[in-house]
């Protein structure tokens, strides 16, 4: 099954070797791209989708989109497993458990480097910092649920509760860092509170930042301050939400539709699925994967 959405390009459905959850997609080219399920990994190298092994240990993922997998390179990928530590793989298995030295654990993930990747706790309240050798825990916070920066000084949080595998109804945080200092906070201010669930965010630079979620919620940031949408084209709730440039974002949402934002607005395209989709990611060079319930992949190309 094939449609459009968006600009020129083609969304289809990809068959994959699972039928479970998918709740995560990240990657670092065309031909590297990561998805994830409750206990499955698998790796797009442009032709087919390969298994990966694990590290033995019962993946623990929440299913708010972006959550617990983040891919620098082919040879720099980590996975939050709801444990006290994060599986880093170099390149080639095993993965290595990396010990966040404490009692918290690793779920949302975001990096801008190997040396400089982010990682936060939705149940038990954490924020912690890959320096390239060592975690580090830089603070304990309310909830975290999702993280994207566009660089180590410029670093965002979706602050809300909930439990590791689900989340609640009720207002959201946008919590803005500033950098860090040593093992420390440089500095950090909440910038926005909405009454809406948010689930995702992503932006394309600093002046440029999405957060989705419950009832249709889209709330923006110009590099100046936080608005939300008045002319959402969904009620429905969003998961996910990624791009490859300022003009070119997408969002997934429960029913199976995915929305795109370009110069115009937001607008709401034709879908291959009502299964609910958790969660949208790639690469800048217009790759884009969707990902959801039993095994559900879509893939856009151009």
């Amino acid at each position: 099954m094939i449609g459009s959405v968006g600009p020129p390009g083609i969304w289809s459905l990809v068959s994959v070797p699972t039928t479970k959850r998918l709740t995560s997609v990240r990657g670092s080219g065309p031909t590297d791209v990561w998805i994830l399920a409750h206990d499955t990994i698998l790796r797009w190298d442009g032709l087919k989708w390969n298994s990966v092994p694990d590290s033995g240990v019962g993946y623990a993922y929440a299913v708010v989109g972006g959550v617990g997998l983040w891919v620098n390179a082919p040879n720099d990928v980590w996975v939050g497993v709801g444990q006290k530590f994060a599986d880093h793989w170099t390149g080639a298995p095993p993965w290595t458990a990396a010990s966040l030295s404490d009692n918290r654990a690793a779920r949302a993930l975001w990096g801008s480097g190997p040396s400089d990747v982010w990682t936060s706790d939705c149940a038990a309240g954490y924020l912690g910092h890959w320096n390239g050798t060592v975690w580090s825990h830089l603070e304990s916070i309310d909830n975290g649920r999702a993280i994207w920066g566009s660089g180590s000084g410029d670093v965002w949080m979706i602050e809300g509760y909930c439990d590791g595998f689900s989340v609640d109804s009720g207002p959201s945080s946008l919590i803005h860092w500033k950098g860090i200092s040593g093992n420390y906070i440089a500095g950090k201010d909440t910038q926005f509170t909405s009454s809406h669930n948010l689930q995702a965010i992503w932006g394309s630079n600093a002046s440029n930042v999405w957060a989705v979620g419950e009832a249709g919620a889209i709330i923006h940031y110009d590099g100046n301050a936080w608005s939300q949408s008045t002319k959402s084209p969904t009620t429905v709730t969003l998961h996910g939400v990624w791009g490859t440039a300022a003009n070119d974002v997408w969002a997934v949402e429960d029913s199976g539709v995915i929305l795109h934002f370009d110069a115009s607005g937001w607008s709401k395209g034709v879908t291959l699925t009502t299964r609910t989709l958790h969660a949208v990611g790639g690469d800048p060079s217009g790759d884009v994967w969707a990902v959801g319930d039993t095994g559900t992949v879509l893939h856009l190309t151009r």
